[in-house]
């Protein structure tokens, strides 16, 4: 069936409000139990015992064992290996997780409460992150196979227990024994229980990783069957405690249609890594990419048809790394933006969490960086902390919607280079230049980014040689940004962002986290006399209100026609705009340039 956006919305709500939704009849139910009953038949004799919890002094099933009362790591059928990446599972996962893509944390469970069953076949009080340790609780769809109701053990729910955080658990040494209880359980818990009620086969439940839930034991002559997936949503898969639930891969580009990526060595963990590869291609919040993931020898490949890219940033989106094609290019060939006049100057960044300076030039060149607040607060901040910083440079370009900064260099390492679009509000007719403000959407941050024009003038621009950089001047104002070495692997990486990088892959890729840091350089700061700059904003917080240029032993010196060289490295900046301003950098006049003419015989 289609599921219509109402009822996804309605899930969403209660979910919000209660901790638990209904949705009916979500899923085939014959076709899924007869996944199950295949499954039951043809794996469980043969599967390990200590991924089976059976129901302890009741009555024998029919293979003279213990009644089965749950079953993890359902990973050999492939039917249903893969239901997590079903796109009916996945549109009400994403809509009850904010719309955002989601990852299942396990492979497919299975509860059963077997009938007429005795108290160790009973579900505890508990809450589901209490295992996971997420640090965005995710979700639970529970898919009912049977026909159920109270009497024979459907969950039971604490109305409103998520948005009251984490309780205490402790083991349960009673006779269910395989999960933690939630010990002070008590008459006010027992007061908001609310039921999930009569379900038919194919509704899923689905309820929040801190709703605290129970099931009692099956008092009927029937089976009591359920199937349960866990998602997180993507960009939090990397917080779940143990690495068994987050798979991350590192994928290398084969050509225009494959990906390649080192499979997990043990046979549940690569059906876990193949379904949230396809979760990632399933897009429920936009339109699917068409893929086909298998396996050959110890290698997933990802074979994409005519949507390569879409591929890769989707793969990026939900945690894994792609390596082997450039971020960025000496050779892009970038159109400045028309309005890029509209956005010239200097805007400033200051609020209660972020702080930043943009400066922009008329040509349609930018520098601008970013960085919280906090930041300036901690003497010694650790790698995480400074990698949330932003810095960026590029060029303004014109979109469908309005205007855009087209990244040519960033410290981050998004793939691609992002363009984040900026939203102009030019307030009354008689208002200033310096009233003006800029919407920034960006994805560093959840919210909008309010720029304040800080003030307008004249811009020199000089673009670096042989490496990625721009250096912006505009009054006493300055920023430069230096992109990475070509030799410098992150410049090859597209990863949702560089702490990720460095938390989850330095040892794949035998990353240093100090090199990572230092190969993109961003600087700002004001001019205190020509030739004189002060550093006031840097990526390396050690640098702040110390001198860049100080006229003795850091000068630029004036090579011909219109390449300035830095008197303490190898760099070299040729000058592309504005050469007129160049006195405030301590070049006194006009670059000179070599006359045009035929040549001269020898």
């Amino acid at each position: 069936m289609d599921i219509n956006a109402s009822v996804l919305e309605d899930a969403a709500t209660h979910l919000k409000r209660d901790g638990f939704a209904i949705v009916r009849g979500c899923l085939d139910a014959t076709w899924l139990r007869r996944l199950v009953d295949e499954y039951e038949a043809r794996v469980v004799p043969f599967k390990h015992s200590f991924e089976i919890r059976r129901e302890r002094h009741g009555a024998e099933g029919e293979d003279g064992l213990a009644r089965v009362v749950h079953i993890s790591n359902m990973h050999e059928l492939p039917g249903l290996a893969h239901l997590a990446a079903d796109w009916r599972l996945l549109k009400v996962a994403s809509a009850c997780l904010s719309n955002k893509g989601v990852r299942p944390i396990i492979n497919i469970e299975l509860f059963d409460k077997p009938p007429l069953g005795n108290s160790s076949t009973a579900t505890p009080p508990h809450q589901d992150n209490f295992y996971f340790k997420a640090s965005e609780p995710g979700i639970a769809l529970w898919i009912a196979l049977d026909d159920m109701d109270d009497s024979s053990g459907t969950l039971r729910y604490v109305l409103g227990s998520h948005l009251a955080g984490l309780r205490v658990h402790e083991w349960d040494w009673g006779p269910a024994g395989f999960a933690k209880n939630i010990y002070d359980y008590g008459d006010a818990d027992d007061d908001m229980e609310r039921s999930a009620g009569h379900l038919d086969p194919g509704d899923v439940v689905v309820h929040h990783g801190l709703t605290i839930h129970h099931a009692s034991a099956n008092l009927t002559a029937k089976r009591r069957r359920a199937v349960t997936i866990n998602y997180v949503a993507e960009h939090v898969a990397h917080s779940i405690a143990d690495d068994l639930y987050q798979p991350a891969l590192v994928f290398h580009i084969m050509g225009e249609s494959q990906l390649k990526a080192a499979a997990p060595k043990w046979p549940e963990r690569q059906v876990l890594a193949s379904t949230a590869v396809q979760c990632a291609l399933a897009r429920p919040q936009s339109s699917s990419i068409p893929g086909r993931v298998s396996f050959e020898d110890d290698q997933l490949v990802l074979n994409v048809r005519g949507c390569l890219e879409e591929a890769i940033e989707a793969l990026v989106c939900s945690g894994h790394a792609v390596l082997g094609r450039r971020c960025d290019s000496h050779q892009t060939s970038i159109a400045a933006s028309e309005k890029a006049a509209n956005h010239n100057g200097v805007w400033i960044l200051r609020d209660d969490v972020l702080e930043g300076i943009w400066i922009q030039a008329s040509c349609g060149a930018f520098v601008d960086i970013c960085s919280p607040v906090s930041l300036r607060k901690v003497e010694q901040p650790d790698t995480a902390a400074v990698v949330e910083q932003h810095a960026a440079a590029g060029m303004l370009c014109d979109g469908l919607h309005g205007v855009y900064k087209k990244q040519l260099t960033s410290f981050q390492c998004s793939w691609p280079p992002q363009q984040i679009g900026l939203h102009s509000d030019e307030g009354d007719s008689g208002a200033t230049a310096t009233e003006r403000l800029i919407q920034e959407a960006t994805v560093q941050a959840p919210r909008q980014l309010v720029w304040h024009r800080e003030a307008t003038s004249t811009a020199t621009v000089l673009r670096l040689e042989g490496r990625l950089g721009w250096w912006v001047v505009s009054g006493s104002w300055w920023g430069r940004v230096v992109g990475r070495e070509d030799h410098d692997i992150v410049k090859r990486v597209g990863c949702k962002s560089l702490w990720h990088l460095i938390s989850t892959y330095s040892q794949d890729l035998g990353l240093d986290e100090n090199a990572v840091i230092q190969g993109c350089q961003a600087i700002f700061g004001r001019v205190e006399e020509p030739g004189i700059l002060r550093i006031l904003q840097s990526l390396d917080p050690s640098q702040v209100g110390s001198l860049f240029l100080d006229g003795s032993s850091k000068w630029l010196i004036r090579a011909e026609r219109d390449i300035l060289k830095e008197s303490w490295s190898a760099l070299d900046w040729r000058v592309i705009d504005g050469h007129s301003g160049l006195a405030t950098l301590g070049i006194s006049g006009r670059l000179k340039r070599k006359p045009a003419g035929p040549p001269t015989s020898k």
